[in-house]
């Protein structure tokens, strides 16, 4: 289960102080939260800091949600908002840059998981095309990279997110316009045989 299929009798109960409830609603939404927060964040270790932090920010404030409808979206920009502070603090502590690590971070089978039969070749060069589009959206400022995850990956609608980040439809818009742009400039070696840059990113996001 997860998002998508959620039960919202296990939000409900969660609300009101039920301990067991709100353990089985983190085991339903644990999969889909962590992907989320690992296709925004691009590395295992933050992802796994901000889980946490997530289900402890949900624990605390989840009684003074009124609908529990509401719940996916309003987790979600909880998580947004962690992985926001998480990005602020690597900055302000000058964490080590991609170029200085050995290799990239693995990324989960969900994410990256190519479909179907391929020759060693082609998985050779999906496999690099996996880490520079990791490396490109890495690098894409905060609000343009949740935008996009959630519009290629997430399938998210305009409207959805706009709501979801608090903004008007139009900076939703100017968002994704921008990171497909940077996008396109960053993979543009392999768009000849992917496609636009979003195909490339949904194809490889989409597992």
């Amino acid at each position: 289960m997860g998002f998508a299929e959620l039960d919202l009798e296990l939000v409900i109960r969660s609300r009101s102080g039920d301990p067991a409830a709100f353990d089985s609603l983190c085991s339903e939404v644990g999969s889909d939260l962590y992907r989320f927060l690992m296709a925004v964040l691009r590395n295992h270790d933050d992802a796994d800091d901000a889980y946490q932090e997530v289900l402890i920010r949900v624990h605390r404030h989840l009684p003074r949600l009124r609908e529990p409808h509401k719940f996916p979206g309003w987790v979600k920009r909880i998580a947004i908002n962690q992985c926001h502070t998480l990005r602020a603090r690597a900055a302000r502590k000058s964490l080590s840059s991609w170029d200085d690590l050995e290799d990239p971070p693995d990324v989960p089978e969900t994410v990256w998981q190519p479909q179907g039969a391929e020759t060693p070749r082609q998985a050779a060069l999906r496999g690099e095309m996996g880490e520079q589009i990791n490396q490109a959206i890495s690098q894409l400022p905060p609000r343009q990279r949740t935008c996009l995850v959630l519009f290629e990956v997430e399938g998210h609608s305009i409207r959805d997110i706009s709501e979801t980040l608090g903004c008007s439809q139009g900076a939703v818009k100017f968002n994704l316009h921008q990171a497909r742009k940077k996008l396109q400039g960053s993979l543009k070696q392999y768009l000849r045989s992917e496609g636009s840059p979003t195909e490339a990113v949904a194809a490889e996001g989409g597992g």
